[in-house]
């Protein structure tokens, strides 16, 4: 098995730093033209308004309006405010966001993630969606091993990220009953760029970051950036653990009436998958194992390196433990806005993502006995969770009709229809193997039953948990979602309404080992007995809330809705009579009452 890796080498250092050169001449551009005038404005405008009040929201919202004036709870962080945060991961950047909880104690990937009110469930992301300027990355946020968040990467082309907690995040996106999380591009708008280089202080590791902006002319601009890494990760090891990068740009030309944006985005990333280590249960305490530090221990390592594994066609392939989270993400997409006059507006986005990697981490499964109490140095059991991204990729587009109505003496009614669809793949192999490990926090070897140093599993993964995880997954889910709103403003008071009709089927299968309980061989995929999916299923969503703004500061919003989320897609089928219709699909359901004062 070969693996697709990017080295930050010496000449592309170089090459960013020279941009940063170029960027800083670039910037000394007379300040009578335009742009500048446009950066002054907006430098006065943040010193006037450090609590970002006058942003424009545009996620989760039927009607591009001002924090101050939607009727949902709303947060948003800026490009300096990103910058400054001093974030490790895209999860990281989130722990800043007041009522979203994020806990990215994975690694940089696989994170789990929830807003104030609703629970995390099975871990990832079950009751909100992560979107990449405006479309879901992932249309189901709790896959196993394939979370929204692997597929994401905050660098130098992050413009800004928006937070709707609750509130119309329910009909206005697929699986995001409590919320919406969008992480928005630079376009161009300001031109030069930045670069930055990142090192650890107490471990291995160097990143640069890039980005860059200029008008090709006076109605066309492009965006380029991204970031290139290698190290070693923050843990204990010995061996290169991070290793890629990603490159992102877009090209928007503007009309009189619009604008045409089309993007591009490819990530071939490799960072460590951090799992829990193991402790000493005393009675009801929990004791740290001496030398096993939880909070730095790590096994994956020089001496372990490499698992061999089933694929999905039942060839054996060796696999490295140290690609811990491997990602591929391609991606390529349109984006467009027109004013069609006599009030109405058009807006299509589109997305076409090939995504593919692989998901490797140690995880603890209990002590060995009687060999634990008498070999020097002791060893714990770990399962070596080995699961194949074979095909993650996926279609999504949505499309917007609004239409503005002047009901005179101030007041406007604004009208929304719309229509999302996508398709998304889940293609998985599961291929657990059995290893005994040393139980040292740092150096860790792989032994047999007796201590000896060796590179053989103890049981294969026919044996593991029962053989319950040797499986392959292949699935396609087509969902579709009209929607609708009506937002009527008055002054102060905006009143809006929305409902959304989510609808899903899913085709494809699911098989397990011949005879996954038996000792032996690898006896080979059942696709005789192969498992078929085949189902459907559809829930209905709305919301309803007001806003009403005192000052320029201060504003109330009450809103009650109901939002529906299609959960666990590959593990709900585990039940055959959900896969194949003959039972409903269990479809998540979320009420929520909101008010505040902000």
């Amino acid at each position: 098995m070969t693996s697709h890796r990017l080295n930050p080498t010496p000449l592309a250092l170089a090459a960013a730093l020279a941009l940063a050169s170029f960027d800083a001449s670039a910037q000394q551009a007379p300040a009578a033209n335009s742009s500048a005038q446009g950066n002054a404005e907006d430098s006065k405008a943040k010193s006037e308004d450090g609590l970002k009040l006058d942003r424009i929201v545009i996620t989760g919202t039927s009607t591009a309006r001002t924090k101050m004036k939607q009727s949902v709870s709303v947060s948003t962080m800026d490009g300096d405010q990103i910058q400054n945060s001093g974030a490790q991961s895209a999860t990281e950047l989130l722990r800043a966001i007041p009522g979203l909880r994020a806990e990215s104690s994975g690694g940089e990937g696989n994170a789990n993630m929830t807003v104030r009110g609703a629970p995390i469930s099975a871990g990832g992301s079950r009751y909100v969606q992560i979107q990449e300027d405006g479309l879901p990355l992932i249309l189901v946020g709790d896959i196993s091993f394939a979370t929204a968040d692997q597929f994401l990467r905050a660098d130098g082309m992050t413009d800004s990220v928006q937070v709707v907690r609750g509130g119309s995040a329910s009909t206005l996106a697929t699986n995001s009953p409590a919320g919406i999380v969008n992480f928005l591009t630079k376009t161009g708008r300001t031109p030069g760029g930045s670069v930055g280089l990142t090192t650890g202080l107490d471990h291995k590791q160097l990143r640069a970051d890039f980005d860059y902006a200029l008008k090709l002319n006076d109605q066309t601009r492009l965006q380029f950036g991204g970031f290139m890494r290698q190290g070693q990760g923050t843990r204990n090891t010995d061996v290169t653990l991070e290793n890629g990068g990603q490159f992102r740009a877009n090209l928007t030309h503007e009309f009189k009436s619009g604008y045409v944006r089309l993007n591009f985005k490819s990530l071939e990333d490799r960072t460590p998958t951090y799992l829990p280590v193991p402790v000493r249960l005393v009675g009801n305490d929990i004791q740290q194992i001496a030398g096993i530090d939880p909070r730095n221990a790590f096994f994956i390592n020089s001496k372990f390196s490499n698992d061999q594994v089933r694929g999905r066609d039942g060839t054996l392939l060796n696999t490295n433990p140290q690609d811990g989270l491997r990602v591929s993400n391609t991606s390529f997409g349109v984006e467009a806005k027109f004013d069609l006059g006599q009030g109405f507006s058009l807006e299509q986005r589109f997305r076409n993502s090939e995504i593919s990697g692989r998901f490797t981490g140690a995880f603890p499964a209990g002590s060995q006995q009687p060999a634990f109490a008498t070999v020097t140095p002791q060893y714990f059991s770990m399962h070596l969770f080995n699961t194949s991204l074979d095909d993650m990729g996926n279609t999504m587009s949505e499309t917007r009709i609004s239409k503005s109505i002047d009901m005179g003496a101030g007041a406007k009614l604004t009208a929304v229809g719309g229509l999302f669809w996508g398709k998304q793949n889940i293609a998985e192999t599961w291929y657990w193997n059995r290893y005994n490990v040393q139980l040292t926090g740092d150096g860790a070897a792989i032994v047999n039953n007796l201590g000896q140093a060796t590179a053989n599993p103890t049981g294969p993964a026919t044996q593991t948990w029962g053989g319950c995880c040797v499986r392959s997954i292949d699935v396609t889910i087509n969902a579709r979602a009209p929607f609708a709103a009506l937002t009527y403003e008055a002054g102060p008071l905006a009143i809006d309404a929305s409902i959304r009709r989510d609808s899903q089927t899913t085709s494809g299968h699911q098989q397990f080992d011949n005879n996954p309980n038996a000792a032996g061989d690898w006896a080979g995929w059942n696709v005789a007995g192969r498992d078929p999916v085949n189902y459907s299923a559809s829930a209905s969503s709305y919301s309803f809330g007001g806003n009403y703004e005192f000052s320029r500061n201060m504003a109330s919003f009450a809103r009650y809705s109901k939002g529906s989320s299609w959960a666990s897609p590959d593990r709900t089928i585990w039940d055959a009579a959900v896969a194949s219709g003959r039972t409903p699909y269990p479809v998540n359901e979320l009420k929520q009452f909101e008010a505040g004062l902000k």
